[in-house]
């Protein structure tokens, strides 16, 4: 990526995950980000190493690696952090008036407040995602909350497009600033993909073109030759005589075959069958 946003500065003053993501973004496209963490408040949660919560810290490490990281406490280095808050083009902070009206007090550029809900108070990802329409399809196979925090992914995504939307809005020293919430955010980003069409679709299972398989030596093969193009391709190649209707096939026939077939094969079978052809497949190995 080229680094657009090189010698942009941003203040990263979040924890978990949502602000840590959107900063982390930035710093993607060439932003010079520092972390302040409070130690009044603990350190950032998510650098705590946890048993059964192991991943946090993982995405602590992955978000923050890029970052300068700062350890003070907000009552006894003011100075320091109004300095920092004075310097940046972009503040991200938790949503707390203190905080936000020291914030607005010092900056001179945009600032990005978080917060989980205007309304419903405390809440974490899955009760965000709990109040979006998309939401409803992910109760058909399972109950299990999923692996990854959408509606943080999509809350970090919002404040990173509106932080970048006020630096271009922003004339001179103009304070630009706004309150984003999660719960709204995960409605606005994740409903517009919102369909009336029924919970099986192409993109969840509903034909055989687009599905996972398992293999015979326990990996997976990833199946998406959704064109009439790859479905041909993939038959052409494992000897399946099956026509481009039959990709869509909602009766489970058709996908029963090709279960079959897959069972029997291993990894390593795949690979040599695959080489130099492509029609959307991929291998998830076992190693």
């Amino acid at each position: 990526m080229q680094p657009f946003l090189k010698g942009l500065k941003v203040l990263d003053l979040s924890m978990r995950l949502p602000g840590p993501l959107a900063t982390y973004s930035l710093n993607l496209s060439g932003a010079e980000v520092t972390k302040i963490e409070n130690i009044d408040w603990g350190k950032d949660p998510f650098r705590e190493k946890v048993p059964g919560l192991e991943n946090f810290n993982d995405w602590y490490q992955n978000l923050n690696s890029c970052k300068k990281i700062v350890e003070i406490s907000f009552k006894e280095n003011q100075e320091e952090l109004i300095k920092e808050i004075s310097d940046s083009d972009i503040i991200i902070a938790p949503h707390s008036k203190r905080l936000k009206a020291l914030i607005e007090s010092h900056s001179k550029g945009v600032c990005i407040f978080l917060d989980s809900s205007k309304t419903l108070g405390g809440m974490h990802d899955l009760n965000a995602l709990a109040l979006t329409e998309t939401f409803k399809s992910h109760f058909i196979d399972t109950l299990s909350p999923p692996y990854l925090p959408f509606a943080g992914i999509a809350f970090a995504q919002l404040v990173s497009q509106q932080a970048l939307a006020g630096v271009i809005a922003r004339k001179h020293d103009e304070v630009i600033s706004d309150v984003i919430y999660l719960d709204e955010a995960a409605k606005l980003i994740l409903d517009s993909l919102a369909s009336n069409h029924g919970p099986r679709v192409l993109n969840n299972g509903a034909f055989p073109c687009y599905q996972i398989y398992p293999l015979k030596d326990g990996g997976h093969a990833c199946l998406a030759a959704v064109e009439e193009h790859y479905w041909a391709e993939f038959c052409e190649v494992f000897q399946l005589e099956f026509s481009a209707k039959d990709r869509m096939d909602a009766s489970g026939k058709v996908e029963k075959v090709i279960r079959k077939l897959f069972t029997n094969l291993s990894t390593s079978e795949i690979k040599e069958k695959i080489d130099n052809r492509r029609f959307c497949l991929t291998l998830i190995d076992i190693e």
